[in-house]
């Protein structure tokens, strides 16, 4: 996708994110710095933090198959993590998987019953089973990405979470 399509698709998700109702109520927001090609979040990290909402992003941790989920009160304090994503410093404050409200999950494919294809390390997959396994747990995962990564059917086998819902530029879904 040319840089411009990219940016300006990647500008009328975020728009289509931020007026879903999930957003609009949550208080504790994980999101993902895109990495790569990626849908680019720049743009809903800074909203996230300009609206008041107290933004969390992964961090792997090291030697683990894991993910901490660490506040980020200013994105210059963001650092190169695993693989080159950007996350908050090791010494940052954390927050347990059952405090968020809205999770908004990558993907490089989504499928129409809910399902994403990540990089292959099962990171939100188990991330998303911690969050939900949580008492009282009402926290929404929603994909973000692009419509050309949309598919009839993605292959999943029987540890891949589902999501809520999936925003793309052309469309918001919200899955059973």
């Amino acid at each position: 996708m040319p840089l411009e399509l990219r940016r300006i698709c990647s500008a009328v998700a975020i728009a289509r994110l931020t007026f879903l109702r999930c957003y609009r109520q949550a208080s504790l927001v994980m999101a993902f710095a895109s990495f790569g090609d990626e849908i680019d979040t720049q743009p809903l990290l800074r909203q996230i933090i300009a609206d008041g909402k107290l933004l969390i992003l992964p961090a792997v941790v090291p030697n683990q198959r894991d993910l901490a989920l660490r506040l980020v009160p200013d994105l210059a304090l963001l650092t190169a993590g695993k693989w080159g994503i950007m996350e908050p410093p090791r010494g940052a404050a954390t927050v347990g998987p059952g405090d968020l409200d809205l999770v908004v999950a990558p993907g490089l494919a989504f499928d129409l019953r809910g399902f994403r294809v990540g990089y292959g390390g099962g990171y939100y997959d188990r991330l998303l089973r911690r969050v939900r396994g949580r008492p009282g747990s009402t926290a929404i995962a929603c994909g973000l990405g692009f419509e050309a990564q949309v598919w009839p059917v993605v292959p999943t086998g029987d540890r891949d979470e589902s999501l809520d819902c999936l925003v793309t530029e052309a469309a918001t879904r919200h899955f059973a």
